[in-house]
């Protein structure tokens, strides 16, 4: 590979990259207790609040809630602990401010399910005027954003002084055991499509430099160009409700595993793009990376990454990566075991061909 545009774009980026943080781990009910009793998250709420100023507007059904809540994450591919980092930094922009919420439960209003894009907001009380209220809720929006945890279906907002209500002490000692156990907040690469375009065409950027002497034949089929790969990521992202920052992660957290194990990749173009387009079906990206490796060696190292990413509680729906290895001769026995309908993935190519 030669030295280019994409090159010195990737090289930059992966300087600048943070290290891939870890992940609050809840079960769905935590995330409902932490909901209801954010105090356990933003701590004690202010003395010049009774607990009179949430009245009748305040959420109290919290098992119709849950239930709504449930289809709601599934709908957006939403994971638990995107839920919980959107309220830890909700909580962060708010103590920066040096104020605190009202003593009384968040209100919670959830859009009809059966529309095309349903929605929940859920609002907080704070011991601050309406246009304070405002102000948090813009620099919180902004913080969101800059972290790349903005996501559709979910939106999270400071009200000023309004009204209170009770409380449930036993969902509330369960959200104090749930934020005991939180990771603090870790950084987020600060990406776009344009920039993970650049990484995805030039691995050596992140997986370090190929082995020169195990190098993959040119493919002479279509190729896929940095300003049309972009365009496909930025789909993907919008059809999955998937943030730039996950995709990233992803590759960070496989080129890490291929260092551990002293993996190098092929020179050449070492990859292969396929891009689905089925009619019906949602548009969806696998990225395969050749390894200077076997088969066998190729599908621990995927094994490996699965399971790291769940155990991270990463969702990367729409975009797919794994290794690919030398075939060995049992692996060619193998895809003679293959249905004609489905050929075995070819090694070393880069094209956008439709995913079988």
């Amino acid at each position: 590979m030669t030295m280019n545009v994409q090159w010195e774009r990737a090289s930059n980026l992966v300087m600048r990259l943070p290290p891939v943080g870890p992940r609050p781990v809840a079960e769905f009910d935590e995330v409902v207790a932490l909901l209801a009793e954010p105090t356990a998250l933003f701590g004690p709420t202010s003395d010049m609040c009774d607990g009179t100023c949430a009245g009748r507007s305040a959420s109290r059904n919290w098992s119709r809630i849950a239930e709504d809540l449930r289809v709601l994450l599934n709908r957006y591919h939403l994971r638990h602990s995107h839920a919980i980092q959107m309220l830890q930094v909700a909580a962060q922009v708010l103590a920066e401010h040096s104020l605190k919420l009202c003593n009384c439960p968040p209100r919670v209003t959830m859009s009809p399910l059966g529309l095309a894009a349903p929605s929940m907001r859920y609002e907080l009380q704070i011991d601050a005027p309406e246009p304070v209220a405002r102000d948090v809720t813009e620099a919180y929006l902004a913080r969101l954003t800059a972290m790349d945890l903005q996501i559709e279906g979910v939106r999270i907002s400071f009200n000023g002084n309004g009204e209170g209500g009770q409380r449930d002490m036993a969902v509330l000692e369960r959200a104090n055991r749930v934020v005991a156990s939180l990771p603090p907040l870790a950084p987020r690469p600060q990406v776009n499509c344009a920039d993970l375009a650049a990484v995805l065409l030039e691995p050596r950027s992140l997986f370090g430099e190929p082995n020169a002497s195990k190098r993959i034949a040119t493919d002479e089929g279509a190729l896929l160009d940095a300003e049309t790969l972009a365009e496909v990521l930025n789909q993907i992202t919008c059809a999955h409700n998937l943030a730039c920052s996950t995709i990233m992660e992803v590759l960070q957290m496989a080129a890490a595993l291929a260092q551990e194990r002293s993996m190098r990749i092929c020179d050449g173009q070492s990859f292969k793009i396929q891009i689905s387009d089925v009619e019906d079906e949602e548009l969806r990206l696998r990225y395969i990376l050749r390894l200077d490796a076997t088969s066998d060696v190729a599908y621990e190292l995927d094994d490996e990454l699965l399971w790291q990413l769940c155990e991270l509680d990463t969702s990367h729906s729409g975009f797919d990566f794994s290794f690919s290895g030398e075939w060995t001769r049992k692996d060619r026995q193998c895809s003679r075991d293959v249905p004609d309908h489905q050929e075995p993935i070819e090694e070393g190519a880069r094209d956008a061909s439709v995913l079988p």
